[in-house]
């Protein structure tokens, strides 16, 4: 399964999440913990697919696209995939860490 296919299936899962008040966060609020800018674009105006690219666009801006072309690629199906991970997993697991954001130097002076 290519990334970009499967964002969009997993924004689409997300968005019906948030319709039927399953998700505990807004669609933007997910993309935001991947770390990048693109969550301040979204809006309900926007397709899956379009949002499936600012995501895609900032993993690449991030340089994490490569790990999520690998994480992805062990799903076969549309099924797998909605059965083994969802949005919010798949940016926690490439996105910024919390605890760390703003407090690089700090870290990078604890391991010198």
């Amino acid at each position: 399964m290519y990334l970009e296919e499967a964002l969009e299936i997993l924004v689409k899962e997300w968005t019906q999440l948030e319709t039927i008040g399953e998700a505990d966060l807004a669609l933007a609020d997910v993309v935001k913990k991947l770390g990048g800018e693109s969550w301040k674009g979204i809006n309900p105006e926007l397709s899956p697919g379009e949002v499936a690219g600012l995501i895609e666009q900032d993993m690449k801006r991030l340089g994490v696209s490569s790990m999520a072309e690998t994480f992805i690629s062990r799903f076969r199906t549309e099924d797998e995939l909605l059965t083994e991970t969802s949005l919010y997993d798949l940016v926690s697991e490439l996105g910024i860490r919390e605890g760390f954001h703003g407090r690089e130097e700090e870290f990078q002076g604890q391991n010198a």
